[in-house]
């Protein structure tokens, strides 16, 4: 199949067009290494041993560079290199490596790297690793158990059940709910609120990981007495920008230490929003600030301006990152001409 051109970033950030891309990597897949697109959904790392042009390095330390899932995919060098910090969770060191194919058959694809991902700007990144993760988890969750788990519609105790009942992590098992028809955000937590993975397919939006949940502790806590809980509006689901959706039905369910969730939207067309005073994280600096302290909203991307830095998501898109530590500079050392942070020296 050929991949769409000229679709906007907002329609690549849809499950649409994810799921479309998604499925032309399986196929790129199976054409370009029909052996290890064999044996991927039994065991992707024997699956890697039969892809001829790539190296797999296994590290205990992230790698440079590395994506949240531990693993890094360099094209620049002959054969291509993968990275994969090795995880004691073997479900997970599966996701990572199927994760870093993806990226591989991407890297090949010249309609993907020279006529799609320029329009995509600064969210090229991002939306490519929505892809991948989707390609991943849809080859390690079959279609059987898909149909027998959410076919009735997503929920916490289908996704349980898809993790219980094939070789997926819980994170896998996440992203594949939210390729089921119908609108959510899906959240893996801890029992203590701390959210590990967040994403959504349409309403209510992701949060992201950085944002204090009140809504989702209370569910937890509820939770603990019969293992879940539904939890309808209460806090909502807050949002760095300064508000919370609160026409919102959370479905949450505690499972062997994590917390599975499902989100939906229960008036779509009323909305709601309120102001809050929570703390942020700038996205430039990484500070933590309250809003009450900030100098106002971006105009252009509606952050709330860091007092430490004055940045925002605009300043974070243009980041200078620490060659040592790799996180983002202040723009205060930036603008002296820093590479390194002061504390890295």
């Amino acid at each position: 199949m050929t991949l769409p051109q000229g679709r906007s970033v907002a329609e690549w950030t849809g499950q649409g067009l994810v799921a479309l891309a998604s499925r032309h990597l399986r196929e790129e897949f199976a054409r370009l290494y029909p052996d290890a697109a064999e044996v991927a959904s039994v065991d992707a790392i024997e699956a890697l041993a039969l892809i001829p042009d790539v190296v797999v390095e296994w590290a205990s330390t992230p790698p440079r560079g590395s994506c949240e899932l531990g693993g890094v995919y360099d094209g620049d060098v002959e054969p291509a290199r993968i990275i994969i910090r090795e995880s004691h969770n073997r479900k997970r060191n599966l996701f990572t490596a199927l994760h870093e194919v993806g990226h591989h058959i991407f890297w090949n694809d010249e309609a993907w790297q020279f006529q799609i991902l320029p329009e995509l700007r600064d969210k090229a990144r991002l939306i490519e690793e929505k892809i991948v993760n989707d390609f991943a988890a849809s080859i390690l969750v079959p279609e059987e158990a898909v149909a027998l788990h959410l076919g009735d519609g997503v929920s916490p105790e289908g996704i349980q059940a898809l993790i219980q009942g094939t070789q997926a992590s819980a994170t896998t098992c996440c992203i594949r709910a939210l390729n089921q028809p119908g609108q959510r955000l899906v959240i893996l937590a801890s029992e203590d609120g701390h959210i590990w993975y967040a994403d959504s397919n349409g309403t209510p939006y992701n949060p992201g990981k950085r944002v204090a949940q009140p809504a989702l502790i209370s569910a937890i806590e509820r939770a603990r007495e019969s293992g879940k809980y539904r939890l309808m509006g209460g806090d909502g689901i807050r949002y760095s920008k300064g508000w919370a959706d609160t026409d919102v039905c959370l479905d949450v369910l505690l499972h062997d230490g994590l917390v599975i969730a499902v989100v939906t939207s229960t008036r779509p067309s009323l909305r709601g929003s309120v102001s809050t005073g929570w703390h942020e994280v700038c996205e430039a600096c990484g500070a933590e600030f309250a809003v009450s302290a900030s100098s106002g909203q971006c105009t252009t991307c509606g952050d709330w301006k860091c007092p430490d830095c004055r940045g925002c998501q605009c300043t974070a898109s243009k980041a200078v990152y620490c060659r040592r530590c790799f996180l983002a500079l202040p723009t205060a050392e930036v603008s002296k001409g820093m590479a390194v942070h002061e504390e890295c020296e």
